[in-house]
């Protein structure tokens, strides 16, 4: 101050350095003081691909900082929030290797996504749709996009190859590799089942004990249970005695049995005087 003068006051922030790796947060969530409540900022907020802290002869830096470093950029990860202050999805559009090749993480689901989809679409802010009647002297139609960007992961190019290195077997953890194999397995299952499908057919045994059961119980219009009886997949061209001798059952009875073949819909009864290695 001098005399009845004073000085315009800035206050600001200097680095002395910066990461290899840079985490911005937007504030897309504050308290507003009217309202008494918490909000989100849907403000539309445009950030580059390419980040120089550099620029305008390092203003950002302190007089202390190592002006040797070159600190740019580049856009690695957009964390996403969609929704309001009281809920919503979270997800992320990553580029593993700093490559023009972005990928969407929603939860258990990772989809190829380009660069404008993962950049300009969650700049957040307003959004106008198309004119149905380019004719008429419409006013167009604004609405909030509530899909938008709450942080940024930026890395440093200098460091970008010892952040973003290649991962070997070795670095992945003991149970997530037990994890996966037995996920890979399961699929070529599922697999192999689905293309063999055709090739076999389910049928159900029962037994006399099944049928007794049955009408031991004063049901008189179905022979058997069919939800309790044992169920087989086999071969649609199996014989029925190579059935009897390569199925794993328990000890031989020697009694009659009904033999339950269900294709589709339709059910088809034989019964059969033999003897079952059946339990």
């Amino acid at each position: 101050m001098a005399g009845n003068f004073t000085d315009d006051a800035k206050k600001g922030v200097l680095f002395i350095d910066f990461p290899p790796v840079l985490q911005l947060q937007l504030k897309r969530f504050e308290y507003d003081f009217m309202r008494d409540t918490m909000v989100k900022i849907n403000d539309r907020y445009e950030f580059p691909l390419e980040l120089d802290l550099d620029r305008d002869n390092g203003k950002y830096l302190s007089p202390e900082a190592d002006r040797s470093v070159r600190n740019l950029y580049m856009l690695h990860s957009v964390l996403v929030h969609s929704g309001g202050v009281h809920g919503g999805h979270y997800y992320a559009f990553i580029r593993p290797t700093l490559s023009d090749q972005w990928y969407k993480f929603d939860d258990e689901r990772v989809t190829k996504e380009d660069v404008k989809r993962a950049l300009e679409e969650q700049y957040g802010g307003e959004e106008e749709l198309p004119q149905t009647n380019p004719g008429y002297n419409n006013t167009p139609f604004k609405f909030t996009k509530y899909s938008n960007a709450y942080m940024l992961v930026y890395i440093r190019v200098s460091d970008k190859d010892k952040i973003i290195c290649d991962v070997d077997e070795k670095d992945i953890a003991e149970h997530l590799r037990i994890r996966l194999k037995k996920e890979q397995e399961e699929k070529e299952d599922k697999r192999r089942y689905k293309a063999q499908a055709h090739l076999y057919t389910i049928i159900k045994v029962a037994r006399d004990e099944d049928l007794r059961e049955q009408i031991g119980k004063d049901i008189y219009f179905d022979l058997v249970d069919h939800d309790k009886v044992r169920n087989f997949r086999i071969q649609k061209q199996m014989p029925f005695n190579l059935f009897k001798n390569t199925c794993t059952l328990a000890p031989l009875l020697v009694s009659t049995c009904a033999l339950v073949c269900s294709v589709g819909d339709f059910v088809d009864f034989l019964v059969v005087m033999s003897t079952c290695a059946l339990a």
